[in-house]
Order: C-alpha cells, then sequence, then structure tokens
C-alpha cells in the first residue's frame, strides 16, 4: 500500500468523508509535505481502496441541495461496520 493510500485511509478511518472533503483536509493539514496525493488522484484512489474492499461508497442525497456525493466508509476485514461506519469488534 502506497503512502497515499494509507493517508486517505486514515482520513476516512476517522469520519466518512468524499473526495472533495479529502482534498481540502489533505490542503488543511500539510500533508503534501510527505506523502504525493494530487487532488486529480482522491478519486482514482478512493476507487481503488473501494475494489480492494477496504472502503465502501456510500451516496446520500440532500434533496434541494444539489446533487448527491458518495462518503466513503472504511470496512471492517470481516466486512462489518458499527453505526458510525467505523472499524471495530463486533459480538
Amino acid at each position: 500500500m502506497t503512502n497515499a493510500e494509507l493517508a486517505i485511509l486514515s482520513l476516512i478511518a476517522q469520519q466518512p468523508r468524499h473526495g472533495y472533503e479529502i482534498e481540502q483536509v489533505i490542503e488543511e493539514r500539510g500533508m503534501r509535505d510527505w506523502t504525493e496525493v494530487g487532488f486529480s488522484s482522491i478519486y482514482y484512489l478512493l476507487n481503488k481502496l473501494e475494489k480492494d474492499s477496504l472502503i465502501e461508497g456510500h451516496v446520500e442525497s440532500h434533496v434541494g441541495q444539489g446533487p448527491a456525493l458518495p462518503d466513503r466508509l472504511p470496512r471492517d476485514p470481516r466486512g462489518k461496520r458499527d453505526a458510525n461506519g467505523a472499524r471495530g469488534r463486533h459480538g
């Protein structure tokens, strides 16, 4: 796994985020100082992480608030998520 993939996965593990929000956090935290995550590669990496079953895309529609954006949620290795989308031990 690349540094860019780990960076995006760590941001999603904190809370579900869509690509534009990930870009904002990367910029605010100065993450480009230690990893090469370009704006244009964020969606590519999100799709790759989803294909690898590390995250799960979820689209929420907001009536009257423009187009829906997909949030990405971290996945438990067993495919389980808690109510907040975070990984954890599930009994």
